[in-house]
């Protein structure tokens, strides 16, 4: 999406770093609505990484020497992961398609030649940030559609029948 030099530099949220950035920040209700939002120029200044493993084996293993680790956000992690289901759930009721299919991951040695083929896991961590970057879009986008702002979208038609049939074959 990025030039390297722009996401693992630049762009990148560095533990210990001040990055400027415009957030959006929202209100969510029980059913996964934004109620009230508010987009402002920011600065993100990460105070620890985080990994997704990390992340679900907290979540999903109650890994108790990360838990020990990361106690000032455990809660916050389950909290998360809580809304994550929420929004998902809201989504889902609004009809998309959740393409929740296992993802290869190819494994390369120094060469970047291809040694192994590995399921890539997608726990409560990948799914908690991928709820929440969706949301997040969605409001910009109905923001600057409500401003008139020229804006491009992505639009998926619907597919045709045969293309469900196709797909649930598969």
């Amino acid at each position: 999406m990025l030039p390297r030099e722009l996401s693992n530099h630049i762009c990148s949220l560095n533990s210990g770093e001040d990055r400027l950035a415009i957030s959006c920040i929202m209100d969510i209700n029980f059913n996964g609505e934004v109620v009230n939002y508010e987009l402002c120029k920011s600065v993100i200044r990460v105070n620890e990484r985080m990994t997704y493993t990390a992340v679900n084996r907290i979540l999903l293993e109650d890994d108790p020497e990360l838990k020990e680790r990361y106690k000032d956000l455990v809660d916050d992690f389950h909290l998360m992961r809580e809304l994550s289901e929420i929004i998902r759930s809201a989504r889902i009721k609004r009809g998309v398609l959740d393409f929740d299919f296992p993802e290869a991951k190819i494994i390369t040695d120094e060469k970047g030649i291809p040694v192994d083929i590995k399921i890539r896991e997608h726990g409560p961590g990948e799914m908690l940030i991928e709820d929440f970057m969706i949301k997040a879009n969605e409001t910009v986008a109905e923001h600057l559609y409500r401003l008139q702002m020229p804006l491009l979208y992505r639009v998926h038609e619907k597919p045709d029948e045969d293309g469900l049939m196709k797909l649930n074959r598969v």
